[in-house]
């Protein structure tokens, strides 16, 4: 059985973080997208498609997060299958304040881009 130490669980916050985030702020985009899309279309339907595009532009931030998380996981040894080295409280701190920006820009970008 593996010990999971304090950094290893501050590397799992930051995926955490910039994944969580991004779906978030993508969620909610996408709903306000939905909002104003659903209204035009009753008027205007020959603009679906023009509104299905738009309203599709504040997911990619769910996914950016996503990616971001893997890219956490990976670069710290968790994802990967390598050698499972013991990961510092320092490095899991670096970890972590690498997935906070990416969470935060992810979950503004997503709101203002609905």
């Amino acid at each position: 059985m593996e010990i999971v130490t304090f950094g290893t669980g501050l590397v799992f916050a930051g995926a955490v973080i910039s994944a969580i985030f991004g779906f978030a702020g993508s969620a909610i985009g996408m709903g306000y997208a939905g909002q104003a899309g659903a209204g035009v279309a009753s008027e205007k339907p020959e603009l679906f498609g023009k509104i299905l595009l738009m309203q599709a532009l504040p997911g990619s931030q769910g996914i950016y997060g996503l990616v971001g998380a893997f890219l956490i996981l990976n670069f710290s040894g968790i994802l990967g299958g390598g050698d499972s080295e013991v990961i510092s409280t320092a490095v899991g701190l670096q970890y972590l304040m690498a997935g906070i920006p990416i969470g935060v820009a992810g979950f503004f970008s997503g709101v203002f881009q609905g």
